[in-house]
């Protein structure tokens, strides 16, 4: 957890491909590698230090992970998340947080002159498929099959999936992002050992977000896996990753500060 080394990675890639402007999105919280906003905002100013040491125009935003952003985790999950939020839907946290750091970048290179008029010609470009198309002309770039973009059904599918029921009604009060990454990990998403062979299909999907209200049974989420006997274990863990509570709660703050 060394600043300067987490700092010279970061920055040295995002100079070498040339780029002149940059905005960063420094995550905090108890899933983020900085969980402490003061480790976070320390981090923000280094890379922004460096980057206007070196000419580049720069900005950071930190932003919150204690919760998970979007209703999915894994890895085909998520992407086919995020091509949903190009083609104008998605999740409206995802999408929120995505028109914020676009905007910001536009305005700092100069393509839009004030914030409003950023995200208003921003989302008119999900909505109408000019993000989609961008997106769609770098993965034929790198050689990728296309045709995920309109099929979701290409990706890698999981053998199971097995709904997480609510213990009782309410409204979500928070989800533990550190659990739900960890569930993910156990459902095979990730690598405990270098020899482990990650499933691209495990997850997590239909996640309930913080503010939600929820009714006894209901499902907070879907577990993905290979074979129900793999997420069935993991039920009550993922039952336990979402606090539920009898009143309505403030609106999550998406954007902690900005640098």
């Amino acid at each position: 957890p060394s600043i300067p080394l987490i700092t010279a990675s970061i920055m040295s890639k995002k100079l070498a491909e040339g780029a002149e402007t940059l905005v960063f999105d420094v995550k905090c919280g108890q899933a983020a590698f900085m969980r402490s906003r003061d480790d976070a905002r320390a981090l923000a100013q280094s890379l922004s230090r460096v980057g206007r040491a070196l000419g580049r125009k720069t900005a950071a935003l930190i932003t919150d992970m204690d919760q998970p952003l979007g209703r999915s985790a894994g890895n085909a999950v998520e992407v086919i998340e995020a091509i949903e939020t190009l083609k104008g839907g998605g999740p409206a946290d995802t999408r929120e947080l995505t028109l914020e750091l676009t905007a910001r970048m536009t305005r700092a290179s100069g393509l839009h002159a004030d914030a409003a008029t950023a995200r208003a010609e921003l989302s008119k470009r999900l909505d109408d498929g000019r993000a989609l198309e961008v997106f769609r002309q770098m993965v034929a770039a790198h050689g990728g099959d296309v045709r995920v973009l309109d099929d979701a059904g290409r990706f890698p599918q999981p053998g199971a999936a097995v709904t997480v029921p609510a213990p009782t009604s309410g409204h979500v009060a928070c989800v533990d992002a550190l659990q739900i990454g960890r569930i993910v990990l156990q459902l095979g998403g990730g690598r405990t050992a270098t020899t482990d062979v990650i499933d691209p299909a495990a997850g997590i999907d239909r996640l309930v977000q913080a503010g939600d209200a929820v009714e006894a049974g209901q499902p907070l989420m879907r577990l993905l896996a290979k074979e129900a006997a793999r997420a069935e274990p993991l039920v009550a863990a993922a039952i336990a990753a979402v606090r539920i509570v009898q009143k309505p709660i403030p609106q999550r703050r998406l954007i902690l500060e900005t640098i």
